[in-house]
């Protein structure tokens, strides 16, 4: 019997032929969607809840707690924590929690923070003020460029190097700036010029560079000649007269980047022009960019130029926008190419390349000018 029995089943399944149900597997699919999406959502309830608790804490009576409130709100980097914060550090007496606040601040990296940050710069708390000019830097809003240069005269070596690294982190909009600073009366803003520089990588600094390994301060003329070999790939140490010889005869062969122009002063924040003029500096900037190649769409075969078709029109109706006076609508289409060109996930990015995320930091600019965070 168990024989035949085996035989049986052997028969069976011989005549058996695999059916795929795509009906029941579309279905289980939906159900881990469903799944999936609550989590989701459950997950967001719970930060804004996190969020809406911490913010409560910050006005906390114990020192302690409103430092891990403010640590706990740096880690989330939620932008609702932005004013709360902003009010903290203009009333907090307790120095470790204001120099936290500016780290948070700078984790957040919101545009909306620099004004207040900028005004701090001057704190007589050295902690403080390395934290300061690392948050402006962490937020690379090319407003900030002549403060942080007023920042490279600062008593303490160590806010010197770190407002260099932020204007180098800042990019091409900083490098004019840096190249008159290299003229300074002030050696230390001279040598953190120099510094700054070496991180932008731009082929504008070469010339004046060399003329900084003739300055008086060696401090000059060390980081001139650091910044010149990071940016030429080349070594001709601190002797001037090799390096423009070289300099005459390669200088046309190495392009020179698009410029934008950005308002600058040493005492604070200025003014940026009006929309209508910023907008078409975005689109020339986009246009160039693509043109030199340093801006490409991002994607397989012809999704990459849908990227950056997407963006131009975002681009281009932001500035329709902006004309008849929709500024809720343009700052809507701003932070939608701002996301699609901002180097984070999600939603994915429309463009990748050396200038994708300067194109960022300056549609970041124009909605700050135009107050978007109010609007959206």
């Amino acid at each position: 019997m168990p024989n035949v029995l085996i035989r049986h089943k052997v028969k069976d399944y011989a005549k058996w032929k695999p059916v795929f149900d795509f009906k029941a597997l579309k279905n289980v699919m939906n159900v881990l969607m469903m799944l999936l999406l609550i989590c989701f959502c459950l997950l967001l309830i719970g930060c804004s809840q996190d969020v809406n608790s911490l913010i409560k804490k910050l006005n906390d009576e114990k020192p302690k707690r409103r430092l891990e409130a403010v640590s706990a709100l740096g880690k989330l980097r939620d932008s609702r924590a932005v004013e709360p914060l902003i009010a903290v550090l203009k009333k907090e007496k307790d120095e470790t929690v204001r120099a936290r606040v500016a780290w948070a601040l700078g984790q957040i990296e919101n545009p909306f923070a620099v004004e207040p940050l900028v005004a701090t710069l001057k704190d007589e708390d050295l902690h403080f003020r390395f934290h300061a000019v690392w948050a402006l830097g962490e937020i690379k809003d090319p407003r900030t460029i002549g403060s942080l240069i007023a920042a490279l005269n600062d008593k303490d070596p160590n806010v010197i190097a770190r407002a260099g690294v932020s204007l180098g982190g800042i990019g091409k909009p900083a490098v004019e700036a840096l190249i008159v600073a290299l003229k300074d009366e002030k050696p230390r803003i001279r040598w953190g010029a120099a510094w700054a520089l070496q991180s932008t990588k731009d082929p504008r600094a070469v010339e004046p560079l060399i003329g900084a390994l003739e300055d008086d301060n060696s401090h000059v003329r060390t980081h001139a000649k650091m910044a010149l070999m990071e940016i030429t790939g080349t070594d001709f140490g601190d002797n001037p007269e090799e390096w423009r010889k070289w300099w005459e005869e390669n200088k046309e062969t190495i392009p020179k980047p698009f410029l934008v122009e950005v308002p600058l002063s040493g005492a604070g924040v200025e003014s940026e022009p009006p929309p209508e003029e910023r907008i078409a500096e975005i689109r020339e900037f986009f246009d160039a960019s693509i043109g030199t190649g340093d801006l490409v769409g991002d994607g397989p075969g012809g999704s990459a130029q849908g990227g950056l078709n997407v963006l131009r029109n975002m681009i281009e109706a932001a500035g329709d926008l902006i004309e008849v006076g929709d500024t809720a609508g343009a700052c809507q289409q701003l932070s939608d190419a701002y996301e699609r060109s901002d180097g984070e996930f999600p939603p994915p990015d429309f463009v990748t390349g050396d200038d994708a995320s300067e194109l960022a930091i300056i549609i970041q600019s124009l909605m700050t000018y135009l107050g978007c965070i109010d609007k959206l």
